[in-house]
């Protein structure tokens, strides 16, 4: 027999571990043949590094205050003051046609004004980089008019999955930058013992700027001491990562969000099953209860309150109050209102 994998002796006797190792080999090979073809990521730990999904509306921003924008990613401007801009996404402006990226909008900063753009990866997944070299790089642009400096940093969570307390692993040092020019940053780590969980930003000095923009792109972390292309998955993936973490459900025309009875004259509760299980129990955020309403068998009744009552990782328990009208015991269904836009927002994102 052809010693085909070096090391493994090639004798009669042997001839069934051969046949194993070469099965493995054949499931990683295909594996890997399936997952180019459909585009799945394999290499990147950064979820949504494209920008491609963003659940929530643009984050308007607010002095050294951190906000959301694209999923996955944080936001936050700081100088002297901050009155104008926001954090949220664009296409087609940098890097391949219809590509997206982050995008601080229309900033106005005095001073030393800078931007942060930041996402976090949690302990489950950051281990498989413990005491590994890892690349992270990233793809940005700004039209400030002259060159800005940009920084690359890596960091690691204090205690798992809390992201209260930090600890810098590395960082690129400044990177100049052109004006009006994708440009691609990149640099290499030794990450150490990572498994807490990771943190990424990306710092933009813009200075003193009226009405400008900072796009950051194609945000990847790899094993290796190479950067490798910018590997994307496909938004339908990439749309089921990000809901492991934050999911909003927007309803409209009478949509049914929860079912179940009447537990007294004034208080409806029902029972939702979410899209997902999400990384851990999450905080919900509901819209104003007026937006909600009780369907039940005399009426459909205008809530006056809404509340989460019970959270799991996969389900909840809700209850809309209503000023009057619903008979215990009846069932019930919970929905936005007649012409209203309701919101139920599950968060279990990195903090």
């Amino acid at each position: 027999m052809v010693d085909i994998l070096p090391g493994v002796p090639t004798s009669h006797g042997d001839e069934a571990e051969h046949r194993r190792l070469l099965a493995t080999l054949a499931n990683l090979l295909r594996a890997r043949f399936i997952g180019v073809a459909l585009g799945i990521s394999l290499k990147n730990l950064v979820i949504n590094g494209g920008a491609d999904v963003m659940q929530v509306g643009a984050y308007t921003l607010v002095k050294d205050v951190y906000g959301h924008g694209p999923d996955m990613f944080m936001g936050m401007a700081t100088g002297t003051a901050v009155s104008a801009g926001t954090f949220t996404r664009v296409a087609g402006t940098i890097g391949t046609t219809n590509a997206r990226a982050c995008h601080f909008a229309g900033i106005t900063l005095t001073g030393s004004g800078i931007v942060y753009c930041r996402t976090r990866i949690e302990a489950s997944d950051a281990r498989y980089l413990k005491n590994l070299t890892a690349t992270f790089s990233c793809l940005v642009r700004h039209d400030v008019g002259a060159s800005v400096d940009f920084t690359l940093y890596v960091r690691k969570a204090d205690v798992a999955d809390t992201f209260s307390a930090v600890t810098e692993i590395g960082n690129s040092g400044a990177l100049a930058v052109a004006t009006g020019t994708d440009t691609r940053l990149a640099f290499d780590v030794a990450m150490g013992d990572c498994s807490n969980g990771i943190e990424l930003e990306i710092k933009a000095a813009v200075g003193a700027v009226t009405t400008k923009n900072a796009y950051i792109g194609e945000v990847q972390l790899e094993r290796g001491d190479v950067r490798t292309g910018f590997e994307r998955s496909p938004v339908a993936l990439v749309e089921a990562l990000c809901e492991r973490y934050f999911q909003r459900y927007t309803l409209t025309g009478n949509c049914v969000f929860a079912s179940g009875w009447c537990s007294s004259t004034t208080i409806a509760r029902g029972y939702m099953k979410f899209k997902r299980t999400l990384r851990t129990t999450p905080a919900a955020a509901l819209s104003a209860g007026s937006t909600f309403e009780v369907a039940h068998q005399a009426a459909n009744t205008a809530g006056t309150a809404v509340a989460a009552d019970v959270l799991l990782a996969d389900q909840g328990q809700f209850s809309v109050t209503v000023a009057a009208g619903l008979t215990a015991g009846e069932g019930a269904a919970l929905r936005s209102g007649d012409g209203d836009t309701a919101t139920v927002d599950l968060d279990a994102r990195l903090l």
